[in-house]
């Protein structure tokens, strides 16, 4: 095990360092910049990226890796690829490719269409074999391009995870080290401007999450990389986002139920963890994706710093839009306060990533 760790970290250097040579070769994207610009362009999220931009389907990767755009292809290819990141190697098994294109559409008649658009699955394969550790090798997915929707709407779409990037060039102090959103927005070294631009990103971040999660039992798994932001390219204005995951979701099999929801593709592949009993680790996976997110634009912003500070930090304006939009949600199991206590609690119990890749443990839920 020692041994395969040290190949993996050393791999894992070998790469990042070639990625931060890369990226003091390219110009920041811009706002208007397509899509795959963006992807191309985050360097610290996934360390064991190639440096390639190709494949032989003259395809350009994205963020995911295994995801490719092809020019003048109104759909995505996830293709049957996998790569070791954090404690697992990445695959797709068949719970989620024969539930994805059911549950895309099911996401896209409950949610607010202004807010959050789906980025549908339009077409899945995977292998026939019984054995899912085998056949979640070999699965593909079509997955719906969002980006003419937005340029016919004058939007464009950026990846937050590039967006809030802390580059490896800026100030020698970390304080003085912020990502591309603050040039990109003219914020400057203004706090009160970055709150007010942080304040509307987080309020529109719970309006198209929140909602899902209090009414249905529906968590999306809405971290930096798997929803897109949505701007105005006149006017800069965040208009929302567009949502593009559907395996790493999580649904409360009897909040759907007494909604009247039930997942039929869900009968061909019993046990999909995408489907729970328990609310609490949808809740759970809410609480993640909310630090992983909107810490990751705090940071981005500079606004990490001095929270204790009246005024100055950012975890006070997630927690008063919390407040907010909860609020203004519909609640019709009575669930809102409890949730507020949960995601405003001091700790929550969450996958020890580290421990888990010693212990060469996948999902290790029991492993916090």
């Amino acid at each position: 095990m020692a041994t395969k760790l040290r190949g993996e970290l050393e791999n894992s250097a070998d790469n990042q360092e070639r990625w931060l040579e890369f990226e003091a070769s390219r110009p920041h994207p811009q706002l208007g910049s397509p899509l795959i610009v963006w992807e191309q362009s985050l360097i610290k999220g996934h360390p064991t990226h190639p440096v390639e931009s190709s494949s032989e389907l003259h395809g350009q990767h994205q963020t995911s890796m295994r995801t490719i755009s092809i020019p003048d292809f109104p759909f995505h290819l996830k293709m049957a690829l996998s790569f070791t990141i954090t404690s697992a190697t990445r695959t797709m098994t068949p719970w989620t490719t024969r539930m994805c294109i059911e549950v895309s559409g099911l996401l896209e008649d409950i949610v607010d269409p202004e807010l959050l658009w789906i980025a549908r699955k339009r077409a899945a394969a995977c292998s026939a074999d019984p054995d899912f550790e085998r056949a979640k090798h070999l699965s593909v997915m079509l997955r719906e391009d969002p980006e003419p929707r937005a340029s016919g709407r004058g939007e464009c779409l950026v990846l937050p995870a590039a967006l809030f990037e802390v580059s490896s060039r800026g100030g020698e102090e970390e304080k003085e080290r912020v990502g591309r959103a603050v040039e990109l927005f003219e914020l400057g070294s203004s706090v009160e401007a970055k709150r007010e631009w942080f304040r509307n990103y987080t309020h529109l971040y719970f309006l198209s999450t929140l909602p899902l999660l209090l009414s249905h039992g529906i968590c999306l798994e809405s971290h930096l990389q798997n929803l897109l932001a949505r701007f105005d390219t006149t006017t800069h204005t965040l208009r929302g986002f567009v949502y593009r995951d559907m395996g790493g979701l999580r649904m409360h099999k009897p909040t759907l139920a007494a909604r009247g929801i039930r997942v039929r593709s869900a009968d061909l592949v019993p046990g999909a963890v995408t489907l729970i009993e328990d609310l609490e680790p949808a809740w759970a996976n809410a609480y993640h994706c909310l630090e992983n997110h909107l810490g990751g634009a705090m940071r981005g912003l500079g606004l990490q710093w001095g929270d204790g500070e009246e005024g100055k930090g950012g975890w006070g304006v997630v927690r008063e839009e919390l407040r907010k939009v909860l609020d203004g949600c519909a609640d019709p199991d009575g669930k809102r306060e409890e949730l507020w206590g949960f995601l405003v609690q001091p700790v929550v119990k969450r996958k020890a990533f580290l421990r888990m890749k010693v212990a060469g443990v996948y999902r290790g839920g029991d492993i916090c």
